[in-house]
C-alpha cells in the first residue's frame, strides 16, 4: 500500500478477483469436465464484467484528477507560503471545490 496507495489496493482487488475466477474456470474444465459455457452465458457475463469495470475506471479518473489538482495547487501556493501552510490551504480549497474530504479525515 505504501507504493501504489489506494489506487493500487483497488486495482489489486480487481485483479485478484479475475485471477480467482480464471483458476476456477480452469479447475472446473480440467478436473470436473465442465466447460465454461455450460454454466455461464458468455454474453451476459461480458456485459456484467464491463458494467463492473466502468465505474472503477470512472472513479479512478476522478481520484487522479483530485490528487493532481492538489499537487499543482500546493506547488503554486508554496511560492507564497511555506510547504505546510500551502498544503493546508490547498486541502481546504479542494474540499470546497470538489465538496469532498481527504481520506485521512473521514470518520
Amino acid at each position: 500500500m505504501h507504493i501504489w496507495g489506494m489506487y493500487g489496493l483497488a486495482l489489486a482487488t480487481v485483479v485478484a478477483y479475475f485471477i480467482q475466477k480464471a483458476i476456477l474456470i480452469v479447475y472446473n474444465r480440467t478436473y470436473n469436465g465442465i466447460p465454461f459455457s455450460s454454466y455461464i452465458e458468455m454474453k451476459y457475463y461480458l456485459i456484467y464484467s464491463m458494467l463492473s469495470i466502468l465505474p472503477y475506471i470512472y472513479l479512478l479518473d476522478f481520484c487522479m484528477t483530485f490528487t493532481t489538482a492538489y499537487s499543482i495547487l500546493s506547488e503554486k501556493l508554496m511560492t507564497v507560503y511555506d510547504s505546510r501552510e500551502a498544503s493546508i490551504i490547498a486541502r481546504y480549497i479542494l474540499e470546497d471545490v470538489f465538496n469532498a474530504t481527504f481520506w485521512s479525515e473521514r470518520k
